[in-house]
């Protein structure tokens, strides 16, 4: 695995840290709420394999349902953000 690589999956554990420990508390007017994790998908070298994309949206997506409890919402959504 290279560097990049590695530095990858510190991202995508920090982004996921980052929402799930503080972003889900922070609520704007009681309706906007901040899912600032579709920012790892977003920012991933163009370059990166489409299967490998799908994966780690899918994975991401997975890990904020099981703690927001959404039932697949949000993995959803971000493996279309992922194949666009």
């Amino acid at each position: 695995m290279s560097r990049n690589g590695i530095l990858q999956f510190i991202y995508f554990f920090a982004y996921l840290l980052l929402q799930v420990m503080v972003l889900k508390k922070l609520v704007l007017f009681d309706t906007s709420f901040c899912f600032l994790y579709v920012a790892f998908i977003l920012l991933l070298p163009i370059e990166t394999n489409n299967l490998l994309l799908m994966m780690a949206a899918f994975l991401l997506g997975f890990c904020v349902d099981i703690f927001y409890d959404s039932l697949g919402i949000h993995a959803l959504a971000l493996v279309v953000v992922a194949y666009v």
